[in-house]
């Protein structure tokens, strides 16, 4: 399945050449590692992923005309470095074996080495925000707390049969929100945007932040390890209740699905037959609902603003990013 071209979409020509300068940011920040730090790091960094946080930083800083500077790249490769940091300390929680299609450090390098290349990442994307700005720094650190106050949140509802849906977007809010919320609005403050722009700019990165995780909640129901990068299963097998769950065992007690979520470990069979009641129950249909609404709110937060083609681009995204991820599905 071909991948969404943000730079057409987002009217960025210079896209692939912005990205291209982060990318030997984010390598230049790790060169200075422990041999087998950076061996690790630099196997995950040089695969990344979809690039889309820099990208928001880009996209935002640029949306009223401003230029993407050397200081709006160095941005746009801190935040990558600490959504890397998150990614890697996700997985070492989750025992996950792949992502982006490769192993993770800590299946193929293990977890202590895993614990020491996500921590270094991370001060390395601190180390890189500073150097352009004191409160942008703030800013991260900050995000980066909330980051793992919804990751501990979210492990405290583990295999929770009551969960309700206020826990999951609070966790949901937290856990990947914040960090997209952050990414549209530093590129805004460092091009010194006003108060009331950046507001938006956090408003529009918040309701997109929701959508992507609903989405990718979704497609760990939905898809294959062939089509995402990355085992699928993984919520329901480690007690992690999304949305769709949550919602038909609160609307609609099943006690089919509560059993088949108590039996351990979760077979392939059992696993289908909880992704058949979400389906007949509406509980999927219920979660993409919220996924567009949220898609709306998203687009609705930069009505204030002058209509360029990366305000434009910025609006449509959301909802592009929706019907690509789902494509694959016939849920939509």
């Amino acid at each position: 399945m071909n991948s969404i071209d943000l730079g057409g979409l987002l009217g960025l020509n210079d896209l692939g050449r912005y990205l291209d300068q982060v990318n030997n940011m984010l390598l230049d920040q790790i060169k200075l590692a422990e041999p087998s730090i950076k061996k690790a790091a630099n196997r995950i960094l040089l695969h990344g992923g979809k690039r889309l946080r820099p990208v928001l930083v880009i996209a935002s800083a640029m949306c009223q005309g401003d230029k993407a500077n050397e200081n709006i790249i160095k941005l746009a490769a801190a935040v990558e470095l600490i959504h890397i940091a998150s990614l890697i300390h996700d997985d070492i929680i989750d025992k996950s074996d792949k992502r982006w299609g490769i192993p993770t450090i800590n299946n193929f390098e293990g977890i202590e080495l895993a614990i020491l290349v996500g921590d270094y990442i991370l001060a390395a994307g601190l180390r890189l925000s500073s150097e352009v700005n004191q409160q942008i720094t703030q800013i991260l650190a900050d995000t980066y707390a909330d980051m793992c106050n919804g990751q501990s949140r979210e492990a405290g509802q583990k295999f929770n049969l009551q969960r309700s849906t206020r826990s999951y977007l609070t966790t949901t809010d937290e856990k990947t929100a914040r960090l997209t919320s952050t990414s549209c609005q530093i590129g805004a403050i460092e091009n010194h945007f006003s108060k009331t722009k950046i507001i938006s700019l956090g408003s529009y990165g918040h309701f997109f932040g929701l959508s992507f995780q609903l989405i990718d909640d979704l497609l760990d129901l939905l898809s294959t390890e062939d089509q995402i990068g990355k085992p699928v299963g993984n919520d329901i097998k480690e007690g992690q209740y999304t949305l769709p769950v949550i919602l038909s065992l609160k609307n609609k007690p099943n006690d089919n699905l509560v059993s088949l979520l108590n039996k351990t470990p979760v077979t392939v069979s059992n696993f289908k037959s909880i992704v058949s009641i979400l389906e007949k129950d509406g509980s999927l249909l219920k979660t993409i609902k919220l996924v567009k609404r949220n898609n709306r709110l998203a687009g609705t937060s930069l009505t204030d603003f002058k209509k360029t083609i990366i305000v434009n681009g910025l609006v449509s995204l959301p909802k592009t990013y929706t019907d690509w991820a789902l494509a694959i599905q016939s849920v939509l």
